[in-house]
């Protein structure tokens, strides 16, 4: 499982074997309306779907024109017509856009690629999408979308299905990207969808017909500082995130070790590549004779690896296994920085005491 070297013998690590097919991929909730998933198809790249539940919101559906208008021709309709609150747009959409220029510069701004206004009242009102405003000297963005919907706040009805998608089945609200603001960032895209598959759960937990969802997608290429800021002003702590998993991965790490000292040799082979096998068979012998938790064999081992690495930049370095000296002198430095220094520990009976102090100095500056 630990071992970098695959072998095909080892069911323990075989098991695990295809998850590098299909990347890393996992998901987080952050709150009762928010989750995200995180997808690595490669070290060069990052994508992150956030998801934010709108069923907070007013949504109110109709019968359309479906059943004769979709055999005469055109762009086909949604058999339903949905009609979102527009306060969506003012307290969803928008902040993220600004979010965007304040972290990106002002000159960013999301290219509104499609949506549908409801001009007028709850019972009398008429459709306009994006190319009509476009015609009417409304800037394509969702800043040019925003100075007209709040200078027209009282005749906006809301905002209705843009695009009926059959095959996915998907009812498209509203479409908006930022493409290449800056070498991290591939896409930022803004989209509100509709998905018919979750209808059956919506009527049965929200007595709703449809529920909508705001999707945030960003393509990255790493997670650099500039990402961060932006995801923590989109209410993502990221790095929060990361730590949660990466502690829940080494509990985990730690109760396999435990439990099965293979584990432990493959998990140290794997981390510590400046370590002969012998150092490795003494270090987990050192740990056995005195019952050493996961975590501190693990920083053992970390200290040691540094000075062997410290000695090959020295070009002090040989390919020798340490001595049982430096192993007793790691496991007294790390014993006493984990606050354990009065914890006896039993040593190989004949070691140089005076070698095991001048390991220690040596160790100490690796903790």
């Amino acid at each position: 499982m630990f071992n970098r070297k695959k072998d095909k013998n080892d069911p323990f690590i075989n098991k695990y074997d295809n998850q590098d097919k299909f990347g890393t991929e996992f998901r987080a909730v952050i709150n009762k309306t928010t989750s995200l998933t995180v997808y690595e198809p490669n070290k060069s790249s990052m994508i992150i779907v956030i998801k934010k539940e709108l069923s907070e919101y007013e949504l109110d559906c109709d019968a359309s024109e479906a059943p004769e208008k979709n055999f005469i021709g055109g762009e086909a309709l949604a058999w339903e017509i949905i009609t979102a609150d527009p306060e969506i747009l003012i307290k969803e959409v928008f902040p993220i856009n600004r979010a965007i220029q304040e972290v990106l510069g002002s000159i960013y701004n999301l290219r509104l690629n499609s949506i549908r206004l409801c001009i007028g009242n709850e019972n009398d009102y008429v459709n306009i999408d994006e190319t009509a405003l476009a015609n009417n000297n409304i800037s394509p963005t969702i800043k040019g979308i925003e100075e007209f919907i709040l200078s027209s706040r009282k005749g906006i009805r809301g905002f209705t299905v843009r695009h009926f998608d059959s095959k996915k089945g998907n009812l498209v609200l509203l479409e908006s990207s930022l493409e290449q603001p800056n070498y991290e960032i591939k896409t930022i895209k803004v989209n509100i969808i509709s998905s018919l598959q979750t209808r059956g759960f919506y009527m049965q937990t929200e007595h709703k017909p449809y529920g909508l969802h705001l999707y945030i997608v960003l393509k990255i290429r790493e997670l650099s500082d500039i990402i961060v800021k932006l995801l923590e002003k989109l209410g993502i702590p990221i790095e929060m995130i990361y730590l949660k998993r990466t502690s829940a991965i080494n509990k985990w790490q730690a109760v396999e070790c435990e439990l099965d000292e293979n584990n432990l040799i493959n998990y140290l082979s794997s981390s510590y590549n400046k370590l002969t096998k012998d150092d490795i068979n003494n270090i987990v012998y050192f740990n056995k004779r005195n019952n050493l938790n996961f975590e501190i064999v693990d920083k053992m081992a970390e200290v040691l690896d540094k000075m062997k690495q410290e000695k090959e930049e020295k070009e002090e370095y040989s390919n020798e296994s340490l001595n049982l000296e430096d192993i007793a002198a790691a496991a007294k430095i790390v014993l006493e920085h984990f606050g354990l220094m009065n914890k006896n520990i039993e040593l190989p009976k004949g070691l140089n005491q005076d070698t095991i102090l001048k390991s220690q100095d040596n160790l100490s500056k690796f903790i």
